[in-house]
């Protein structure tokens, strides 16, 4: 592993900023159609896995299981995400994207392809693949020494 060449944050601080401004952008994008910066998150992923259950999309989205549970559980009661009893396991729930929030769902991936676009549009195209090789790599071995 190479020497740390940040001695007092200065990565973890530019994390947060890009962090922050990018949730703050992408919350105003979202807001007018009902959604912020978690739930359209939990909603795309439903949409690109019907089916899934609660265990797991939080493993999909690194999420606890009550911030999961909560966000769900919102998201039913605002119409956004069904939940249907496994036909084999009783137990199971899985969930699905509402036929409304289906129509939002174009509409949620261009505001988000848009806030990606400005957050990288001083960098190349390669340069947008470097980075996001690294940024998994980064949360690759964050998860590593997490298990």
């Amino acid at each position: 592993m190479a020497d740390n060449i940040f001695k007092n944050g200065e990565l973890l601080k530019a994390i947060g900023i890009l962090n922050r401004c990018y949730k703050r952008d992408l919350k105003a994008r979202l807001q007018p159609l009902g959604l912020n910066e978690g739930n359209f998150f939990l909603l795309t992923t439903v949409a690109e896995s019907p089916g899934i259950t609660q265990d797991q999309l939080g493993k999909a989205t690194d999420l606890e299981h009550s911030t999961i549970a909560r966000m769900i559980r919102r998201m039913v009661v605002r119409g956004q995400i069904e939940r249907h009893q496994d036909e084999t396991d009783r137990r199971i729930q899985r969930l699905y994207v509402s036929n409304d929030a289906k129509t939002l769902i174009p509409t949620i991936n261009h505001e988000v392809r848009h806030e990606t676009d400005s957050l990288t549009s001083q960098l190349t195209v390669d340069e947008q693949k470097q980075l996001f090789s690294l940024i998994n790599r980064a949360i690759d071995g964050v998860k590593k020494k997490g298990e």
